[in-house]
């Protein structure tokens, strides 16, 4: 008797440690970037008191970096003063690759949100020009890309990605603020709550 009753005691012990043990799992960050030699790379974040960059040195190539939490998820990430590129703080390990020669292009994967926004700028980011040249010659916001967006969004309700991207493309094009709202309400309770998410729940209000 005593030892059936045992045998579940010490599985809930060990599911609980188990979900602690993910809990605290850190973002681990490795990265492979060719050409970039011994030359040093920066991730900024924003801190409890304002921006945040750590300065890591590579050796041939690959870096190292334990990512420190940022108050809103975003890591941004820059071989030089000149470019950079987000990710999102993610438990897990991150994976950065690619060329100094293209350093817009990276490849950041490994966690399922970094997967998600790795996937959106391959299909839509990379692909899409941001502007075009409308009737009268002047430039312009490309619809064929903000259609693209929203189309990926919706597809993708639960993720951080997502209501990013929503946020972005209200900001510029608060016309559809309707349809947008629309939108934000098809995303789950905890994408809503999280901080780009309630930006966008204010922003949508306004409009």
């Amino acid at each position: 008797m005593n030892i059936k009753l045992t045998i579940p005691i010490l599985w809930l012990v060990n599911i609980s440690w188990l979900a602690l043990a993910q809990t605290n799992q850190p973002c681990l960050v490795q990265g492979t970037i060719k050409g970039l030699n011994n030359h040093p790379v920066y991730f900024t974040f924003q801190g409890e008191n304002g921006s945040l960059t750590d300065t890591i040195l590579a050796v041939n190539d690959f870096f190292t970096y334990r990512a420190h939490t940022p108050t809103d998820s975003i890591i941004n990430f820059s071989v030089s003063a000149d470019n950079s590129i987000f990710f999102w703080y993610e438990p897990g390990n991150v994976h950065i690759t690619g060329s100094i020669e293209s350093p817009d292009s990276l490849q950041i994967e490994g966690t399922p949100e970094n997967n998600v926004l790795a996937l959106f700028r391959k299909q839509i980011e990379w692909v899409y020009p941001n502007r075009v040249e409308s009737l009268n010659g002047k430039l312009g916001d490309n619809p064929l890309k903000r259609q693209a967006t929203i189309d990926f969004i919706t597809k993708h309700p639960d993720n951080q990605t997502s209501i990013y991207l929503l946020f972005m493309v209200s900001v510029f094009n608060s016309a559809e603020a309707k349809k947008y709202r629309i939108l934000y309400q098809d995303f789950s309770p905890k994408v809503r709550t999280s901080k780009v998410g309630k930006q966008l729940g204010e922003l949508l209000n306004k409009s």
